[in-house]
């Protein structure tokens, strides 16, 4: 049994004719989210901290996640499968996250025979005084980031906002570079919960090139991750696996 999940404010069912903001449906996950960020007609404005439900299936978009906090559900156990965001545009990422934002239950990756990042999360400074620390927060939880690539961070990059991966497995990711063929770090942290990074491939052929990239300056924290149930933040015992 899984456990009980927020209500939810709008739907998407690719089945759908097409979106229709009066019941709140939709026929892509851009459109729902659309209407969250930017607000729908009648002068209303955006909708900040909406739930969006993803109906089983695959969706062929580009996710950005921007302006507003979204937490994106996606459909568990239905009998057509998982949700799966897939980009078909090369060299472009198919989830963007610059505000905070929770994706819960999502397969991400590309079409086959096109190129990308899976998730890139960003975090730029609003206030020059200082941002609160949860403006930063960005999390994927029971997610599967799978069959992307990238120069650095075939699965997914962090540029100075907070992620965490909850129940996650990033596997079958690639990127030009060592530098990360799963992750790469360049600042900000990455938190990992119960959470695989394995069986990601470096194209430059460096057999000492790390599963997790994490620059100087960025930080790393793990706890039950594997390809080792690790307790702490040491990770310089696992031959193989993260570089900082």
């Amino acid at each position: 049994a899984h456990a009980t999940r927020p209500r939810t404010d709008l739907v998407v069912d690719k089945a759908r004719a097409g979106d229709d903001p009066d019941d709140n449906i939709f026929k892509t996950v851009t459109s729902a989210a659309e209407f969250a960020i930017y607000g729908g007609g009648g002068g209303a404005g955006p909708r900040p901290y909406q739930t969006i439900f993803i109906k089983a299936g695959t969706y062929v978009e580009n996710l950005y996640l921007t302006h507003v906090p979204i937490l994106v559900l996606g459909e568990l156990g239905a009998p057509e499968g998982p949700v799966v965001l897939s980009s078909n545009v090369d060299g472009n990422f198919t989830v963007y996250m610059d505000r905070v934002a929770v994706l819960d239950g999502i397969t991400i990756t590309h079409a086959p025979g096109t190129t990308g990042r899976g998730v890139i999360c960003l975090y730029y400074p609003m206030d020059p005084m200082g941002d609160p620390s949860w403006l930063k927060q960005r999390r994927l939880i029971n997610c599967v980031i799978r069959d992307n690539t990238g120069y650095a961070g075939g699965g997914f990059e962090v540029v100075g906002a907070d992620l965490t991966l909850a129940h996650c497995t990033v596997s079958g990711n690639t990127s030009d570079t060592s530098q990360g063929p799963g992750a790469n770090v360049w600042t900000g942290n990455l938190i990992l919960r119960n959470s695989i990074v394995w069986g990601n491939v470096n194209l430059a052929g460096d057999p000492a090139a790390r599963q997790i990239w994490v620059q100087p300056g960025a930080a790393l924290n793990v706890t039950a991750a594997c390809p080792s149930m690790i307790g702490d933040v040491d990770t310089g015992s696992v031959p193989g696996w993260v570089d900082a």
